[in-house]
C-alpha cells in the first residue's frame, strides 16, 4: 500500500545505468534497483530486512549520492 501510495503520485522504481570507463573500455556496472524515486530523491522500502540487504541499500545509496545521481 505504501509504494502505491506514492506510485500514485509520480514515484517509480528505478535501476541506475552506470558505467566506469578506462581508457576506452568501458564497464558497465548497473546499480540495485530503487524502491521508489522522483526528483533526484530515492527511497527503498523493507520490511524486516537482513543486514547484508541493509548494507547493500546503504552503499548503493552512498554510490548514487556521491555519483550525484540522487541528493537525497
Amino acid at each position: 500500500r505504501f509504494d502505491g501510495f506514492l506510485f500514485a503520485r509520480g514515484w517509480q522504481e528505478k535501476q541506475f545505468r552506470t558505467a566506469i570507463k578506462i581508457d576506452n573500455a568501458e564497464f558497465e556496472t548497473p546499480t540495485h534497483k530503487v524502491d521508489c524515486y522522483k526528483s533526484r530523491v530515492a527511497l527503498e522500502v523493507e520490511w524486516n530486512n537482513k543486514t547484508e540487504f541493509y548494507d547493500r541499500d546503504l552503499n548503493n545509496f552512498l554510490l548514487l549520492f556521491e555519483l550525484r545521481a540522487i541528493d537525497a
